[in-house]
Order: structure tokens, then C-alpha cells, then sequence
């Protein structure tokens, strides 16, 4: 964010939020008023910006006084921009007026009832200094428009690097023996020796050109990455180059090292719970219920204090042993403030052949699997306690499928 405020002209609606940044929509054309400050002290501006387009067929234009600034394709969803200003001072002590203009504006009949001319979402700014920053910001544009035309295309031989990069942080987990449907064993044996490799902020640098073209970092570790002795300077390394990283707990490694670590950081943590009562927890992990839920609410009380950037998702499995936690998953979600309740299904294994006993249940991961009629029913009532106790619901049963407007709108 700017130290000095930004003045939002023509072309700007309302302060909104949509559970990743607080931005406000603009029009076709837009006016920004620069603080002369800033202006007068920084070379650079980095804008987060979220485009509905998902071929990069729609463009923006920056003219600050008179003078063209930039040209560029926006990325379907948010990402960040960096501009070249100029010479600190050039505007002397004078604020200066930076005119936004776009190709082409977000379709009326994706948002009817809304008479406003929507053109793109325009989130924080923040003027910089680093020209290492605003040089990584173009390879990651310029790096996002290959792949998006490579992939297009059809190439099996890219010259692009992935926008998303799975990352794997810690290789152990501090829950034994392992939760009832987890294939730890048969993961681990998979990994090999590569279960003790180190994943940490010095691997992620020397990645080099992949992880500057990431987006985000996703971490897909069969462990808990919360254990990692570098998880500060992990995240650390992702905000400092404007990545986001997507990980996922299992609400048992928070500590004030970890909150502290998470509390102002672009992270959307997954904590995978699927339960809402000591008794259900005890029969899918372990004994371990009565601290979650307090450090939880002070994970929510850290992050508040720290601007609300890290992104609290709450994941429910439905499952038999569960579906009678699902109300109270609701509320425990509005409790802790959660941005979402995450619904995912279990994974169809087959013939998995694994039951467990735990917590005075026998759970046949076979048995556990709802069929989709009951699946529907746990929509419906998703639904219901959605609008009952004011939580958002992620439903990724529809997992990697493109929202339809986006693909249309290419």
C-alpha cells in the first residue's frame, strides 16, 4: 500500500472486496490522482489488477500527464503489474493525474442487474524502487502470454515456463499414525529417497525462471508444511516477489512461530479439519481438538492486525463419519471469520482397502464414500447454512474447470 493516499476520480465505483483484495471496479476509463510524494520519491508502481478475459484480449493503457506510461494484456484473475514512472521528481511537487483505458469492458450479461459499465477490478498500489522487481514483473507478463499461446496451440515443446509451480515443502507429518484416509504409506514409498529432500527458500531461488514466471506456489507435500524450520523465510521470499502460495494444514502445527510467519502474508491456507466436534475429529486424526479451534481465532485476531492478506479456508470432506459435523462446520467457519468453507470430495481410489480403527469407529474408506445423490443433499444444505451464518462456500467438486464467463469472454 501507498504511504500517501490515492485519490480514485472518474471512471472509480465503491470500495469492495472479494475475499482475496479489497479493489474497486473501474470503468472503460478511469482517473487516478498520484500523491506528489510518491511521485516525487519513487520510480516505479506495481498495481494488482483482476481482468474477467481469459485470453489476454483485454488491454490497458497508462497515461500519467499526457505521457503513455505502458501498454500490456491483462491475466485472467488478479495478478500484479509493475510501471515505469520515470525519474523520481520529474512531476516536482505537483500530484500527478494517471489515466486508465481499457479495449474493452466486462460483458454486460455477466453481472445483470448491475447497470455500471464494469471494465476491470483495480486493487492496491504500492510505488517502489526495485528495478529487479519491475524487470521480473515484464518476464512474468511477457512468460504468461507465451505459455497461455503456447497451450493454445497445442505445443507439447514450450518455450514458456508454467504460471502455477507445485512446490513440495516438508516431507513429515506430526500427525501419527496418519489420518484415516490418508495414503501416506503408499506416498512415501512413491517419493523414495526424494521424502527427505529440502524444499525451502533458497531451493525455491534456485529455480530461477520458474519461479519467477509462478503466479502462485502450490504446495503439494504429503506432510506438514507448517513443520519446516524456513517456513518464515519461505514466505518471506513469496511476498517479497508478489507470489501467492496456497498451502494446506492439518490445524495441528500452529504455534506463535507460525501465526506470526502467516499473519500479513499472501497465503491462502487450507486447513483441512473436516470436522466440527471432538468426537468426529478423534475418529478421522487424533486426541488433539481442544487447542485448533483457540489458535484458529488468534490466527484470525494476528492476520486482522496485519491487513487481512492471508486468506483462511476451511476444507470439509463429506463423508459419513462427518455429515452429521456439517452445521457445525458452518458455524465454527463464521467463529473463526473464515474467507470460505471449502467443500472437496474424497478421492475415488477404487478398491483402496483401507479401514482403520480410531476414536471408537471402524472406517472402511470404501464404505465412507457418499454417492451422489447424498452428495447433492450437502450441497443443498451448503446452501442453506451459506445464507444462515453468512459463509461463503468453495465447492471444488467442480475442481479445474474454467469459470464458463471467462471462457466465453476468449
Amino acid at each position: 500500500m501507498t504511504a500517501a493516499p490515492v485519490e480514485y476520480r472518474e471512471g472509480f465505483f465503491s470500495p469492495e472486496d472479494d475475499r482475496t483484495l479489497p479493489f474497486r471496479w473501474m470503468s472503460k476509463r478511469a482517473v487516478l490522482a498520484l500523491p506528489a510524494e510518491e511521485l516525487g520519491a519513487h520510480e516505479y508502481v506495481s498495481l494488482w489488477i483482476f481482468s474477467d478475459f481469459a485470453n489476454f484480449s483485454q488491454r490497458i493503457s497508462l497515461v500519467l500527464d499526457g505521457r503513455i506510461l505502458d501498454e500490456f494484456p491483462l491475466m485472467f484473475g488478479w495478478a500484479s503489474y509493475s510501471v515505469r514512472l520515470g525519474t523520481p521528481g520529474t512531476n516536482g511537487n505537483s500530484p500527478g493525474e494517471l489515466a486508465l483505458s481499457l479495449n474493452k469492458v466486462y460483458p454486460a450479461k455477466y453481472h445483470p442487474g448491475d447497470g455500471r459499465e464494469l471494465g476491470a477490478r483495480l486493487g492496491p498500489l504500492a510505488f517502489h524502487d526495485d528495478e529487479v522487481k519491475h524487470k521480473d514483473a515484464k518476464f512474468f507478463l511477457h512468460n504468461a502470454i507465451l505459455n497461455n499461446r503456447e497451450m493454445r496451440q497445442g505445443k507439447t515443446h514450450l518455450a514458456s515456463y508454467p504460471t502455477n509451480v507445485g512446490i513440495d515443502i516438508w516431507g513429515r507429518c506430526n500427525i501419527k499414525p496418519h489420518c484415516v484416509y490418508c495414503t501416506w504409506d503408499a506416498m512415501k514409498i512413491l517419493e523414495g529417497d526424494n521424502a527427505e529432500c529440502v524444499v525451502d527458500d533458497k531451493t525455491l531461488e534456485s529455480y530461477g525462471p520458474f519461479f519467477k514466471s509462478a503466479r502462485q506456489l502450490v504446495n503439494c507435500s504429503i506432510g506438514e508444511p507448517l513443520l519446516s524450520p524456513r517456513f518464515q523465510e519461505i514466505l518471506d521470499l513469496c511476498q517479497r516477489h508478489g507470489k501467492t502460495a496456497e498451502i494446506s494444514t492439518n490445524g495441528q502445527a500452529f504455534t506463535r512461530r507460525t501465526i506470526q510467519a502467516l499473519a500479513g502474508k499472501p497465503v491462502r491456507l487450507y486447513v483441512s479439519l473436516d470436522a466440527a466436534t471432538k468426537e468426529t475429529y478423534a475418529k478421522i486424526r487424533n486426541d488433539n481438538w481442544d487447542e485448533i479451534v483457540p489458535n484458529l481465532k488468534l490466527l484470525n485476531e494476528e492476520r486482522k492486525k496485519a491487513g487481512n492478506v492471508l486468506k483462511i479456508y476451511m476444507v470439509f470432506i463429506p463423508m459419513k463419519v462427518n455429515r452429521g459435523d456439517l452445521e457445525a462446520y458452518f458455524r465454527l467457519c463464521r467463529d473463526i471469520e473464515a474467507d470460505s468453507l471449502v467443500l472437496r470430495p474424497l478421492l475415488n481410489l477404487g478398491d483402496p482397502k483401507i479401514e482403520v480403527d480410531r476414536g471408537g469407529y471402524h472406517f472402511n474408506y470404501k464404505n465412507e464414500m457418499l454417492s451422489w445423490e447424498e452428495v447433492q443433499e450437502i450441497f443443498r444444505l451448503s446452501d442453506l447454512y451459506a445464507k444462515k451464518y453468512g459463509v461463503f462456500v468453495y465447492n471444488q467438486f467442480d475442481f479445474g474447470l474454467q469459470p464458463k464467463h471467462a471462457a466465453e469472454a476468449s
